[in-house]
């Protein structure tokens, strides 16, 4: 229509309107915008076929955007944007558009089927399997391997990973780190993928075999190599591994080595060789059931170690070890199963200025993960010991609390589990103006000793952000549990319970419960209960009236499952919006039959975790909680498929996670 025409009519209109003749106006102007409405939309189809035609797809998207806004009842604005989707091999997006359109399109429509078509198309197309590798962005799908691969080694014979396509392995070797694991001297033959790609390794686990270690310097010279995990080399570790370092040695950065015990009894590592021919070795580590001597006698630095975890028994004097540590300016992560002495140790970790995390002991558990790399100072402190056997020389508590003093204001998180080996001078010093005031997480297990209690008070009341506190009965006194009242950032609190402490447990229980479900910070409680839970569940039952609790932990030995059936039931009741259960029994014959079936009794429960008891009969009860979204079975023998399968059919969705411990994977959880 022409401009003046426009203009004519606009002026027709408003001085009809100024007449007051308003019916005849707004029937004129609704034909006239329906009209004009339709030759709109007529023209964005036409544009849009033009945008197509052109390349320019966004810009037809739009178009077709606008057509379904201005005219949602009609089929074209959804069958144009549907179709530029299919063009992009989108076909996913373009089911989406076609069931939006389905969803508003009435079904009389004469085109309604012409929708139901396209998506039927659209169904089969996305169905199809197309060769995308060449315009696929990698990055995105590498990180979803990363997390399906979860550091398990491939296969050495055929990785499936590596046989999509050329296309494919150009990029993917560049951003997925290949793990390989050897145990026999057929992963060494040609045409293996270990073979083929031995350049792109950089993870490595060996088993060692005499007739696989003669193939190996031949065969692969893994040039990337950056970690290296040796098992049972044991009375060969001296020979062997000078060997095996010198050849691969010159990129790795990570070094661990599963160390058995000698025929001929103690063994020797030489650190001094390892040093020269690893220049780039960050992580270093030796664990196992051994008694072994660390033969360390170097002049020089060795600049590039970070971090050092000795699980073995050491035969060493507490001297030499010293020495040992005063090549180590730059050690940021120590970690030793023996303990040497309190008085050494409190006068020489200065040596290590860069240290950020020390554990000493056979059963140390912190992990790392509580160290802040970009922080100066001591953040983590694990002292375990319980005993003699893995103490080099005598120690005091009062040497520990120096310690504590020196790194109050930078310790994140402290565990203590000291044996008495001596009487304890009679004067205890603890600096009432100390403030712990980045500690988040605190063990202690005093074992009767009263030094060790002051220390456990002296740190819990001067320890304002703590969040996680893990107790012994013996620790729990008046002062403590007041403390941990004003601690309003305590989120989880494990604690070995025993009659004694069952009182001061309800003081605290009813602390949160007076603060409610909106206050209350405790949202995490795991209890260990020895033969006297019996005595006093009545008391305990008391402990379950907290307003946050999603995971409760229980530890028990000797507890019937009726019995604990009556503290589930009375902790649903209380708490029902529990998240995750983790049930640990040290007798393997029990069955808890009543306690899994009072489970069902949490609709919110996702998570649960059973450590060594008898699943095959017991896990049964468990079936009723339909809502679970994963089970861990934790034991020292593998469950049977069998279970496994069991619960895969009544939880399709499930994932079950049969776990094996061993000292291995025990040693790995504590860092």
């Amino acid at each position: 229509m022409p401009a003046q025409s426009w203009e004519d009519l606009i002026n027709t209109l408003e001085s009809a309107q100024r007449s007051g003749s308003h019916a005849p106006v707004i029937r004129h102007a609704s034909s006239t915008y329906d009209h004009l409405l339709a030759k709109l939309v007529k023209i964005l189809e036409i544009r849009v076929r033009s945008f197509v035609k052109t390349g320019e797809f966004e810009k037809a998207q739009d178009d077709a955007s606008k057509i379904q806004q201005w005219k949602p009842e009609s089929v074209d604005g959804y069958l144009l944007s549907g179709n530029i989707y299919v063009q992009y091999g989108y076909h996913r997006r373009a089911m989406d558009v076609y069931n939006k359109g389905l969803a508003t399109v009435a079904t009389s429509n004469p085109d309604y089927q012409r929708l139901v078509q396209a998506k039927s198309t659209s169904v089969e197309q996305n169905d199809k399997t197309i060769d995308f590798i060449k315009r696929l962005p990698l990055e995105p799908i590498a990180n979803i391997l990363r997390m399906i691969v979860n550091d398990e080694p491939f296969d050495c014979v055929n990785a499936p990973l590596l046989h999509v396509s050329k296309a494919w392995n150009e990029k993917i070797l560049q951003i997925v780190p290949l793990h390989f694991r050897i145990t026999d001297e057929r992963c060494l033959n040609d045409g293996n993928d270990l073979i083929t790609y031995d350049a792109n390794v950089q993870s490595l686990d060996y088993v060692y075999s005499a007739m696989c270690y003669k193939r190996l310097s031949k065969k692969a010279d893994f040039s990337s190599l950056k970690r290296l995990y040796l098992e049972d080399l044991g009375p060969l570790l001296k020979s062997v591994l000078p060997k095996l370092v010198r050849h691969y040695g010159k990129t790795l950065e990570q070094l661990v080595i599963e160390a058995a015990m000698s025929r001929k009894g103690d063994s020797t590592l030489n650190l001094d060789s390892i040093r020269i021919a690893c220049p780039k070795l960050i992580s270093f580590t030796c664990r196992g059931a051994a008694k072994m001597d660390i033969a360390f006698e170097s002049k020089g630095n060795w600049s590039s170690l970070r971090s050092l975890a000795i699980h073995v028994e050491l035969t060493n004097s507490s001297h030499s070890i010293i020495s040992m540590f005063e090549q180590l300016p730059y050690l940021e992560d120590l970690s030793l199963s023996s303990f040497i002495s309190s008085r050494t140790l409190v006068e020489t970790v200065p040596w290590c200025p860069y240290l950020r995390y020390l554990a000493l002991g056979p059963d140390t558990m912190l992990p790392t993960t509580y160290v802040d790399r970009s922080k100066v100072g001591l953040q983590v402190l694990d002292l375990s010991i319980t005993e003699t056997s893995h103490v080099l020389e005598l120690y005091s508590t009062k040497d520990i609390a120096s310690i504590l003093h020196a790194h109050a204001r930078t310790l994140v998180a402290c565990r203590l589990q000291l044996l008495d080996l001596r009487p304890q001078p009679e004067g205890l010093q603890l600096d009432a103006d100390i403030c712990f005031e980045r500690l988040v997480r605190f063990d202690s297990t005093p074992m009767e000793s009263p030094h060790h209690i002051a220390i456990t008070d002296w740190i819990i009341t001067r320890a304002p952000i703590l969040q996680e506190v893990h107790l012994d009965s013996t620790a729990i006194n008046e002062n403590i549990v007041q403390a941990l009242i004003h601690r309003d950032r305590l989120d989880t609190l494990n604690v070995l319970v025993n009659p004694d402490c069952v009182p001061l447990l309800q003081t605290l229980a009813a602390h949160h419960r007076d603060l409610g479900a909106r206050s209350s910070s405790l949202t995490t409680l795991e209890l260990c209960i020895t033969d006297s839970w019996e005595e006093i569940v009545d008391d305990l039952l008391s402990i379950s009236e907290l307003p946050c609790i999603k995971t409760l932990k229980l530890d028990i030995s000797g507890v019937s499952d009726r019995t604990l059936a009556r503290f589930i039931n009375a902790f649903a009741t209380t708490s029902p919006q529990l998240e995750c259960f983790k049930l640990i029994s040290s007798d393997p014959s029990w069955v808890f039959y009543e306690t899994l079936a009072e489970l069902s009794q949490f609709p919110n429960l996702r998570h649960l975790m059973l450590e060594g008891f008898n699943f095959k009969d017991g896990i049964r009860s468990s079936l009723q909680c339909r809502h679970l979204q994963t089970i861990e079975l934790c034991t020292h023998d593998a469950p049977s498929m069998r279970v496994a399968s069991s619960l895969k059919d009544v939880f399709p969705f499930l994932k079950v996670s049969p776990r094996r411990q061993s000292i291995v994977e025990e040693t790995e959880v504590r860092g």
